[in-house]
């Protein structure tokens, strides 16, 4: 039988540093003065980042979207943002953005777009068929999407929102250090239409994690509890109102998804 003994031995932080930057370069993450990397390699492919992602149809709506303008609310503009905020966190995990980067959040299905370079992309969020040409891909899981290639999301089947997350984050015009579209107070970008060009930017913060084995599943639409606060014109309501909303069952209708915003971890109605 062979016996093996293991040596204490010091190492310097130079050496760590050393070996932590070649495997971070391998992977495609970003160097260790935190900004990212131009050159991003995965396997066999090589390719930069940046480029431009065209939309060939946007669907009902898309938009892009990150997690808002929280604290301007004392000149009047509220946090606004990517409805379903997890889901948008979620998304920029996946390949390895900051999860504040701006994503496309798309109403109801039925977008189509190319890349004009290679890139890493993941949807979360509504459930529904997605394709890249002609293959059927999963959400929930980091792709690449080669040059040229078109990528359909059909029209969902759970859930009203997606997110499209794109490695380095989408780029688009800033208003209040957030890039998101507030089509109520008519900020930020206005909503994608077919033919619009958006840059994606250089914002990866991390190599993209290993997959993990179904972590997710569709959207639960028969039943959802969301959790409530009151709002400020509370006392507004008579008390069988309060029980009307608080105790009962009931379908959330398009102004509640448009004006209810999330504060706190909450949504004030």
């Amino acid at each position: 039988m062979t016996r093996i003994r293991f040596d204490h031995i010091a190492i310097g932080m130079s050496r760590i540093v050393d070996a932590t930057e070649m495997l971070v370069g391998t992977l495609g993450g970003v160097p260790a003065d935190g900004q990212a990397s131009g050159v991003f390699r995965w396997g066999s492919w090589t390719f930069e980042g940046g480029g431009t992602i065209e939309i060939l149809e946007p669907g009902l709506l898309a938009t892009l979207q990150d997690l808002g303008r929280p604290g301007a609310a004392s000149v009047g503009v509220s946090t606004s943002g990517a409805l379903d905020r997890a889901a948008l966190r979620t998304a920029n995990r996946l390949v390895g953005n900051a999860e504040d980067a701006a994503a496309i959040e798309v109403t109801m299905g039925g977008f189509r777009a190319t890349a004009d370079a290679d890139l890493w992309f993941a949807v979360t969020g509504a459930w529904g068929s997605i394709r890249l040409g002609a293959e059927e891909i999963d959400p929930y899981e980091a792709h690449h999407w080669p040059l040229g290639e078109e990528l359909h999301l059909d029209w969902f089947g759970h859930g009203a929102r997606a997110y499209l997350a794109v490695r380095g984050g989408l780029d688009g015009p800033a208003t209040l250090g957030s890039r998101a579209t507030d089509i109520l107070a008519g900020l930020g970008p206005r909503p994608l239409r077919a033919g619009d060009p958006v840059s994606v930017r250089g914002g990866a913060v991390v190599p993209i994690p290993a997959a993990v084995v179904a972590p997710w599943g569709a959207p639960h639409d028969d039943e959802v509890d969301v959790e409530l606060a009151p709002g400020p014109r509370g006392d507004w309501f008579a008390a069988s109102a309060h029980r009307t909303l608080f105790e009962k069952q009931t379908s959330p209708c398009q102004v509640f998804f448009v004006t209810g915003r999330h504060r706190g971890g909450r949504s004030q109605t």
